[in-house]
């Protein structure tokens, strides 16, 4: 067995080693029965070569060279590989395929991750938290579940400047509105007033509202840090 990681020496070369480089770990039909076949203990004697050579082309490419010989390459990875003799794969040479396949990271376990990870994603809703005083506000913007969160994905301030504060409002709502859940909050001795009046025209003013979560929210402490909002909207993801 004869297979290599080091990088390709030439653009050209590299381009078409590393096209799948940064490509998500998924695959689906028979190319996922494929890999399954390929590390499924005991071992399959009904592989055929056929549909290897189609696997490796769906995540890397496989280069004929020759009427026997083939390079197999996925990412930075090739191995120098003989087209078997028999329309299908003998356990060595399976046992090869799937030791290059593990060192170039495609496995069915990996597959099944990187599968937990879509539907993690998928799961996700867009909360915004907007954080209202009487002058000011400041939009946050998460994706949020139950169990993860991480930094917003963006956030922007709005202050009240010329049109007063319908349009300030306004632009907070056309600002939210994209996201499944908004929690509007403030502190309690300050920005009361704020937070309801947010709030309301929401509900009243703004249809991607309707229909979706506004919860309003006060606060007694006299400083919100990144921390304390971003499990706000972990609580809203869940």
């Amino acid at each position: 067995m004869t297979f290599t990681s080091s990088a390709p020496a030439d653009a050209s070369t590299h381009r078409a080693a590393t096209h799948n480089l940064e490509a998500p770990r998924h695959l689906s039909g028979a190319y996922r029965t494929t890999l399954n076949l390929l590390f499924k203990d005991p071992m399959s004697h009904h592989l055929a070569w056929n549909d290897v050579r189609e696997l490796f082309d769906q995540v890397g490419e496989a280069r004929q060279l020759s009427n026997h010989r083939y390079q197999l390459t996925i990412d930075h990875h090739s191995l120098a590989f003989l087209k078997p003799h028999t329309p299908h794969l003998t356990g060595a040479e399976m046992l090869e395929l799937r030791q290059f396949l593990m060192a170039a990271g495609w496995t069915p376990h990996i597959l099944s991750v990187a599968d937990a990870e879509t539907v993690a994603t998928a799961q996700a809703k867009r909360v915004a938290v907007v954080v209202v005083s009487r002058h000011d506000a400041e939009v946050y913007h998460f994706s949020a579940t139950p169990s993860e969160i991480g930094p917003p994905d963006t956030s922007k301030r709005f202050e009240i400047v010329d049109g007063g504060r319908s349009r300030f409002l306004d632009e907070i709502a056309d600002a939210t509105a994209d996201d499944e859940r908004i929690i509007v909050m403030g502190r309690l001795d300050k920005d009361l007033e704020s937070i309801e009046g947010l709030a309301r025209r929401l509900r009243e003013h703004h249809p991607h509202a309707i229909g979706r979560s506004v919860h309003e929210m006060a606060t007694d402490d006299h400083h919100l840090d990144a921390e304390a909002i971003r499990d706000l909207a972990r609580a809203a993801g869940s």
